[in-house]
Order: structure tokens, then sequence, then C-alpha cells
């Protein structure tokens, strides 16, 4: 919101005081754990802007002070179709937890749910500092921002929404 605004504001003409203020707010207002969540993160699942914004701000409420955990994705294939999932988990340090999530859909049996619907979970603390899960998935994490009907697009939001959400409750 507003003051969280405030508290990271660091271009243009500062108000000092008032970013001091702003900081003392959001430190002092006991709102628990800060969740962000992202299809996009820096050297997990994206390069571009909105990955290094995921990265920024996740870094800018540490800053603050306030526990912050990303949960992203680790997408199978690139834009170009290679494959990319093993180079991911490498490169930015994941370690499985031993943990999966299952979303179930509408009609589908439990093979399906188990075999296709499940997402494995991983953990690292990305750039050394910002606790992150990410999750895998070969059905629906096959390409960032992939999808190509209005009911896989559909399926995809709902796998994504919740497989995060359960992620946040087993973690």
């Amino acid at each position: 919101g507003y003051v969280t605004e405030i508290a990271l504001e660091s271009s243009g003409d500062i108000n000092w005081d008032l970013k001091y203020e702003a900081v003392k707010i959001l430190r002092g207002m006991q709102i628990g754990e800060v969740a962000i969540v992202s299809l996009e993160a820096r050297d997990i699942s994206g390069f571009g802007g909105l990955a290094l914004y995921i990265r920024d701000i996740s870094s800018a409420y540490i800053d603050l002070g306030l526990d912050t955990t990303l949960f992203t994705w680790v997408f199978a294939n690139n834009r170009d179709g290679r494959r990319i999932t093993e180079e991911a988990i490498k490169k930015a340090g994941l370690h499985d937890t031993g943990k999966s999530t299952t979303v179930s859909f509408h009609g589908e049996d439990e093979t399906t749910r188990r075999d296709f619907n499940r997402a494995q979970i991983y953990t690292t603390m990305l750039g050394g500092r910002i606790r992150t899960y990410a999750m895998t998935n070969g059905r629906y994490c096959d390409l960032l921002y992939g999808g190509k009907t209005a009911e896989d697009l559909a399926r995809r939001c709902r796998f994504f929404a919740l497989s995060f959400l359960e992620a946040l409750r087993i973690n």
C-alpha cells in the first residue's frame, strides 16, 4: 500500500523524515510474514523486468526488517523450447524439501491427480537472503506463460493459485 511505497522510495526528492516514519509503521504493524507470489523470480523462472522487480521488492522488505518469503515456479523449458529445469535448480541452489502439493480438478481420478497434478516443492535462500520456495510440475509448468486454449489457461491459473496456497500451509 501507500505506506510501503513511502518506505521503499529511493529516487527523486525523498522526505527522509516521512520515509523513517513509514518504516517505523511497517515494523510495528505486526503484519507477520510477507508472502510474495510470482510466476517469475530472478535466477529461477525469469530474467526480465518482473523477475528483477520481484527480487528487488523482496530484498527491500527484508531490508525493512520484515520476514519475507518468495513463492515461485521452476519451468521445464525456456521460450526457445530448451529444457532448463535442472539448470535452474542448480543455478539457484534449490534443494528438494521432500514435500509436494496436489491440486484436484473436477472429474479427474486419483491416478491423474497423483501423476499430473502434483507440484514438488524446493527451497533456497535466493541471493543468500530471500527465503524462497519454488515448485515444479511437468504438466502445468512446461513453459513460462504457456497454455494455448482458454481451458488450459484457466487450469493453469487454478493450479498455480491453489498449489501456492497449499505450499504456504505446509511450509
